[in-house]
């Protein structure tokens, strides 16, 4: 821990407590409802997975505690498959979730390849925005076939993957994730209509389309529509608890049986990496020794997101950020925030609403404004507490997190 320096010791004491207390809850959760094994989803959810064996491992009742296993899976190759068919209804959570994308990047975020030139002549054009060009591509039937293939086809192998994996398409599976919205439980849901599938989740915010009748779930943080909005940007958390390997894309049939396809991870300079890695290490630590409850793991969360240590800043402004679902690729650092540009802004409505949107893409404005200009981060707190008004502030109506392990 004290290699990290101050700053990082810091935020891995108070993350390392709040990750902590998250897996016992989980394990009680699985515990009380007699789960078999929990399924913990996602990318972060390969560091979840090693973190609880080690808790379950050190624990006096590790027998009665059900094993976890990690479910390489993303909302990227999930979400087509789960889809019955390809009409704009059954499109709609993508597509209203990202009013903003070009239509290239919806067609990625499909795992649909599609060049360019072979848009245009369609009549179609792939950095447009999709919205603009929506009745054109769903009415372009050459367009349509390829994504109902890739559909059929990723949908048969994501089916076999999960029987792979023990997840069975009946009766009750308990999947565990980071957060924000359930996104992977509500595909999944779709995909395994007869499955019961209840999620325990660090932190859920409100979601973008209603949850299946026999789809529960469970936040450990559980805040007020006020606080909530001001956990909106969770990136630096996912960068925590992430893992150096690529986001899964898809599936792939061999004589293995069906495995995961993973993009490549993003780049991070060696230095960086290395910083990672240990923050990485020193959370784990932190949570197999020291969980917090849930009231003091929401305090600790917010004093990490709206006071960024310089270090923690340096990091996650340092990575690629892995954006393919939405995106079509990786982010990268934003540009510098100089107070020129923030002055210019400020007498221009469509000015403030451009550097409030470059601000909230950055995934982590604290941090940004940490970077460039610091001292002006006390006076903008209560702006940033605005930014991205499309999204609702109150959170999904949550079951209560049982109490977490001793």
């Amino acid at each position: 821990m004290s290699l990290l320096g101050p700053g990082l010791a810091a935020d891995a004491r108070r993350l390392g407590g709040a990750f902590g207390g998250f897996l016992r809850a989980v394990a009680e959760t699985a515990r009380a409802r007699g789960a078999p094994s929990v399924h913990f989803l996602s990318s972060e959810g390969r560091w979840f997975a090693a973190t609880y064996a080690r808790i379950r491992a050190a624990s006096p009742d590790a027998m009665r505690i059900p094993p976890a296993r990690h479910l390489p899976i993303s909302r990227q190759a999930s979400f087509l498959a789960s889809l019955e068919t390809c009409d704009p209804a059954s499109l709609a959570p993508l597509l209203a979730q990202y009013t903003r994308a070009s239509l290239g990047a919806v067609l990625a975020s499909l795992g649909v390849a599609c060049p360019a030139a072979e848009l245009s002549g369609f009549g179609l054009h792939a950095a447009r925005p999709w919205a603009e060009q929506a009745p054109r591509a769903f009415a372009c039937t050459a367009l349509m076939r390829r994504v109902e293939l890739r559909r059929q086809e990723q949908r048969g192998l994501l089916l076999r993957y999960l029987a792979q994996q023990g997840l069975s398409a009946g009766g009750e599976a308990l999947v565990a994730d980071i957060g924000w919205r359930g996104s992977i439980q509500d595909n999944l849901s779709r995909l395994l209509p007869r499955a019961r599938l209840h999620g325990c989740y660090f932190l859920l915010l409100a979601p973008f389309v209603a949850a299946a009748p026999d789809s529960t779930r469970q936040s450990f943080l559980a805040p007020d529509a006020a606080t909530a909005r001001r956990l909106r940007f969770g990136a630096p958390l996912e960068l925590a608890v992430g893992s150096p390997h690529g986001s899964v894309t898809g599936y792939r049939a061999g004589d293995a049986g069906v495995t995961p396809v993973e993009a490549p991870p993003p780049r991070q300079p060696a230095a960086i990496a290395d910083h990672l890695a240990g923050f990485r290490a020193a959370l784990a630590e932190v949570a197999t020794g020291a969980p917090s409850t849930p009231d003091v793991a929401l305090r600790d969360v917010l004093r990490v997101l709206e006071h960024p240590s310089e270090a923690l800043a340096a990091l996650y402004l340092g990575c690629e950020r892995d954006e393919s679902f939405g995106t079509g690729g990786s982010v990268g650092s934003p540009a510098p925030l100089t107070l020129g540009r923030l002055f210019a802004a400020l007498p221009r409505r469509a000015a403030r609403h451009r550097l409030g949107l470059a601000l909230a893409d950055s995934g982590w404005p604290w941090a940004l404004l940490r970077r460039d200009l610091p001292w002006l981060l006390p006076l903008l707190r209560p702006a940033l507490l605005r930014l991205d008004l499309r999204l609702p502030g109150a959170p999904r109506s949550l079951t209560p997190i049982p109490q977490y392990m001793a």
